[in-house]
């Protein structure tokens, strides 16, 4: 009896690398503009359909550079 190799969905790098991705681009942002903050602290923000965690808009403000 053999087993025929399980073709792969696509899903098992997809994941981790879009984490890692993110934690990179997050961590890259909050070095380069320490002082980012959310425009509205206490705004109720809207989620994108189908993306979970994923943000509509994500207003911010920052003292830019020069």
């Amino acid at each position: 009896m053999g087993r025929s190799p399980k073709p792969c969905s696509g899903f098992e790098l997809g994941a981790p690398l879009a984490r890692a991705e993110a934690r990179i681009a997050i961590g890259t942002l909050l070095r380069r503009f320490p002082d980012l903050r959310l425009t509205d602290p206490d705004a109720d923000l809207s989620r994108r359909e189908g993306i979970p965690r994923g943000m509509a808009t994500l207003p911010v403000t920052f003292t830019p550079e020069g």
